[in-house]
């Protein structure tokens, strides 16, 4: 094998690695996004489903 293929064949793989992080990346800041969003409402209405009831003064 020449150099050149072997150069070639890494810079290609080198093209092909940095690609496929910047979907990995974007996947992942979607799946984070979308968690986020979930937790947060998951704890607004457990906030709302654990707190007490306000008494009522007609006792």
């Amino acid at each position: 094998m020449d150099a050149d293929v072997v150069s070639n064949w890494f810079g290609n793989k080198r093209i092909r690695y940095k690609k496929n992080i910047g979907k990995f990346q974007e996947e992942a800041n979607i799946y984070a996004a979308k968690t986020a969003v979930t937790a947060t409402n998951v704890s607004a209405h457990g906030s709302q489903a654990n707190s007490p009831s306000t008494p009522n003064s007609a006792g």
